[in-house]
């Protein structure tokens, strides 16, 4: 038996949502898709693609302790990047080297009442994808959100990529994180942060010397 479980958007439309992954429902222009892993407790899961007039959202829903979903805006920033700097520069501390991917790079905003969480990603070729940045605006960290943006890019990209790579300092904080979220460790760039920052970066009380990278199989 499916488990019906009503959910609300910024429209005020109501939808119907299974657990399944199979069957979906359609109420207005909305087709909503609800997983298994939203049953797990406080985790972010996509629901799918809604289609509101000319534009298009993606939906994420986040199920709280009371076992409601709440849905999160996922969107595409495509100019003016550099309003999220200071988001931004919570994961990458010198301006200049968040210039060299920014531009080229895609990013996302997650949106849940107010911007929670921003991710740059980067074609680096080979049928690879990289996450250059993903940030977590600091009272809201631990609730779920970077995983959310992780998740969305690896489901909006399995057809296009074959790996989701990301690279990040030696650090208790941030390597467990990633591990969570089905990343391997591959290979290391030594001395990056001694090398192109103009700075120690310390992290935890911890300073960063290379850089590892991890990487995690998204398509065929």
């Amino acid at each position: 038996m499916n488990r019906r479980i009503r959910g609300k958007i910024n429209s005020g439309e109501v939808g119907a949502l299974y657990d399944n992954g199979r069957k979906n429902k359609t109420t207005a222009k909305c087709k909503w898709v609800y997983t298994r892993n939203a049953c797990r407790k406080n985790e972010c899961v996509p629901f799918g693609d809604c289609k509101m007039g000319s534009g298009k959202l993606k939906l994420f829903g986040l199920k709280n302790r009371d076992s409601k979903v709440r849905l999160m805006k996922i969107i595409e920033v495509k100019e003016n990047k550099k309003q999220y700097l200071d988001l931004l520069l919570l994961a990458d501390e010198q301006e200049d080297m968040v210039d060299r991917y920014l531009d080229n790079g895609k990013m996302y905003v997650l949106d849940d009442n107010g911007v929670k969480c921003e991710c740059v990603i980067t074609d680096e070729g080979n049928d690879i994808l990289e996450i250059k940045n993903i940030a977590t605006v600091p009272e809201y960290q631990g609730k779920g959100y970077a995983r959310a943006l992780i998740e969305f890019i690896v489901n909006n990209y399995r057809e296009q990529y074959a790996i989701l790579q990301v690279g990040t300092g030696d650090s208790p904080l941030t390597i467990p994180f990633y591990e969570k979220c089905g990343f391997v460790r591959s290979h290391i760039i030594p001395n990056f942060f001694t090398d192109n920052y103009d700075h120690p970066i310390y992290e935890d009380g911890v300073q960063l010397v290379d850089m590892v990278y991890l990487q995690r199989k998204i398509g065929t």
